[in-house]
């Protein structure tokens, strides 16, 4: 099996930049499927995920039945992620799925999915937790600094093929530079924002192809998860890669921001908790 939207197209070769990601590297990735499709998406909370609404575009009911998540694990095959059953999901009420000659078009494109019950956390399995900031504003105003000052962030998800079309169920990393509002409205024409990125492209005979067979990847500028994959686009020679960003929807989604005035972050608590205890048995020993 592979997953979400890191795969091979024939049709739309590109020299990417990408590599596997290491174990524990991103332990809030989430492989998010059923037997006929697959997305990714972000554990949010040990029992949430967030993904792209159009992961639960399902055909019947039989397709509701086989939606499991999988977490823990940056190979699919290797029996060491854990796998719980998706119970619930909600899209946004204005969530909008257009399908005209086999093109798909979307709009409010995302999602959070409740598991049957929460995975068991451990170094490779850990929710995102709250994002690290202290408005929505700040959350924009953060990926137009990336974006105007042309640094790179990167993509993440299961099912990169091989040269030879075989499954290869790894996570996998690809860096993409963010384009800037006039580019990406020439992509899509959305009622809703979107956030255009490219793959980085590079010099080398190593291809890697991107299409979009499943979505629900994040995008995430040093370590800080902004948007959701909602799809892709083709513009001349390159792929543009379109995520839904996050910030419009925390109230939505009830997501937690980062505690602010006056008040620590959990990171904080739980530093401050443990320099606590190394007090005690400091004095204990005195």
């Amino acid at each position: 099996m592979f997953c979400s939207g890191l795969v091979k197209s024939a049709e739309y070769e590109k020299k990417i930049i990408r590599r596997r990601a290491h174990q524990g590297e991103f332990p809030y990735i989430v492989c998010i499927r059923s037997k006929y499709y697959k997305c990714g998406g972000v554990l949010v909370k040990l029992n949430n995920a967030l993904t792209a609404a159009s992961c639960f575009q399902l055909k019947n009911e039989r397709d509701r039945k086989t939606l499991v998540a999988i977490g823990g694990t940056v190979h699919l095959q290797d029996r060491t992620g854990q796998e719980i059953v998706i119970s619930s999901f909600i899209k946004h009420e204005k969530f909008l799925y257009i399908e005209n000659n086999n093109i798909v078009e979307t709009h409010y494109d995302i999602g959070l999915a409740t598991l049957l019950y929460s995975f068991e956390e451990n170094p490779n399995l850990q929710p995102y937790g709250s994002f690290p900031f202290e408005t929505a504003e700040e959350m924009k105003t953060y990926l137009l600094d990336i974006a105007n000052q042309g640094r790179r962030c990167v993509t993440v998800g299961y099912g990169f093929l091989t040269k030879k079309l075989a499954e290869a169920p790894y996570l996998h990393v690809v860096e993409v530079n963010i384009l800037l509002n006039d580019s990406c409205n020439k992509v899509e024409n959305k009622t809703d924002p979107v956030i255009c990125t490219k793959a980085v492209r590079k010099e080398t005979n190593t291809t890697g192809n991107y299409a979009n067979n499943g979505k629900g990847n994040p995008l995430i500028c040093n370590g800080k998860i902004l948007g959701i994959d909602r799809g892709f686009s083709i513009e001349e020679d390159r792929v543009i890669i379109i995520f839904t960003p996050i910030w419009p929807y925390l109230n939505y989604f009830k997501l937690p921001l980062a505690i602010s005035s006056g008040n620590v972050s959990v990171q904080s608590v739980v530093l401050q908790a443990s320099l606590l205890t190394l007090a005690v048995i400091y004095v204990v020993r005195q």
